[in-house]
Order: C-alpha cells, then sequence, then structure tokens
C-alpha cells in the first residue's frame, strides 16, 4: 500500500509508513467500518494535521499569552483553561488577537471541518467529499499545510533549537 500524492506532502514527521503489525490490528477496524485503506490513510493523515495545527495553536497562545500574565500560578490557570477550549474556540482566539491572518485561520479552519465529520459526526468517509477523491483530498491538505507553514513561522523562535 503505497502513500498518496496528499499524504506524501504531509511533512515527514506527520506521516510515516504503517507499522505491519498495527496494520493487521487496523485492517479490521477499518473493514468493520467499511473504510478502504485509501480512505484510513486519508482520515490518519488529516487527524495528524489536525494534532499539528491544534499544537500550534496552543503554542502561540501560550506564547503570546505568557507575556500578559504576571504569576506563574496565573499563567497556570490561563493555561488549563486553554487546554479546555475547543479547537475553533483556539483558532478564533488567535486569529481576533491579530496574531494569524484571515486565509490562515480559514485554512486551518477547513482542515478542522472536514476532521470532525468522520471523526465526531460518523459520516463515512466516502459521504466527506474532501476524503472521498484524492484530488479533494490533496486540495484540502495543500490548505491545512499552508496554515501549518505560517503558524510554524511563528512559533519556530519559541521551540528549543536541535543540533549545529
Amino acid at each position: 500500500m503505497g502513500q498518496s500524492r496528499a499524504a506524501a506532502a504531509l511533512p515527514h514527521a506527520i506521516v510515516r509508513p504503517m507499522d505491519p503489525d498495527l496494520e493487521i490490528v487496523f485492517r479490521g477496524f477499518r473493514d468493520e467500518l467499511f473504510i478502504t485503506s485509501e480512505e484510513w490513510e486519508r482520515i490518519t493523515g488529516l487527524v495528524t494535521l489536525h494534532l499539528a495545527l491544534d499544537s500550534y495553536l496552543f503554542v502561540i497562545l501560550t506564547v503570546k499569552l505568557a507575556a500578559l500574565v504576571d504569576s506563574p500560578k496565573a499563567f497556570q490557570g490561563v493555561a488549563e483553561y486553554m487546554g479546555r477550549m475547543r479547537f475553533e474556540q483556539r483558532l478564533n482566539l488567535v486569529k481576533l488577537a491579530g496574531w494569524i491572518d484571515a486565509d490562515t485561520a480559514g485554512h486551518a479552519s477547513a482542515v478542522n471541518t472536514v476532521r470532525n465529520k468522520p471523526v465526531h459526526y460518523r459520516n463515512k468517509a466516502k459521504d466527506v467529499p474532501e476524503i472521498a477523491t484524492e484530488a479533494a483530498f490533496h486540495a484540502l491538505v495543500t490548505r491545512g499545510l499552508r496554515a501549518y507553514q505560517v503558524m510554524q513561522e511563528i512559533v519556530k523562535p519559541h521551540l528549543p533549537q536541535s543540533g549545529p
């Protein structure tokens, strides 16, 4: 089973080949849900991209709000509250504060909306147009990667540097 073009476009740290032992476990799960291996690959790539975007939103909020909060105890409360926020709430807060632009927010929101359909609302993958075809999935991932790259540039100065 080869990677789709869109999945191959995701950063290497996000999409990796399936471990053969896990493939056996997940094959039964896919079969129960009537999901093809291609749809499964798209859904898992989408969920992974969503996790990366959500992590970046959390880092952006953490870095920006840390500068505004006087005490570590107060900041701990802020961080706990941010952790309970939904993706779309974090995204809207970052956008409203002017820390990302409307296009970036729109791209991230599109990933969130599509990811929620099979994950939360039990839509079958074939009923979600952005997952059902390779071309539509590629267009969605391209949008998600644009948001990822913008957010990555924002958080990069605040991440630990590795190696020389």
